[in-house]
């Protein structure tokens, strides 16, 4: 799966990150360092 950040390198007009794209990366760090089923919420579980 590209992460955003790639995507964005790979767009040669690159744009601004959104409100949206920033809380998903951030989402994702979050995910990545602390891998506890109880932080996640349940949209996140569906996707897991």
């Amino acid at each position: 799966m590209a992460s955003i950040s790639n995507l964005i390198e790979n767009n040669p007009t690159q744009k601004p990150l959104t409100s949206q794209e920033v809380l998903l990366k951030q989402q994702e760090n979050l995910n990545e360092t602390t891998q506890q089923p109880t932080n996640l919420s349940p949209l996140t579980q569906m996707q897991a």
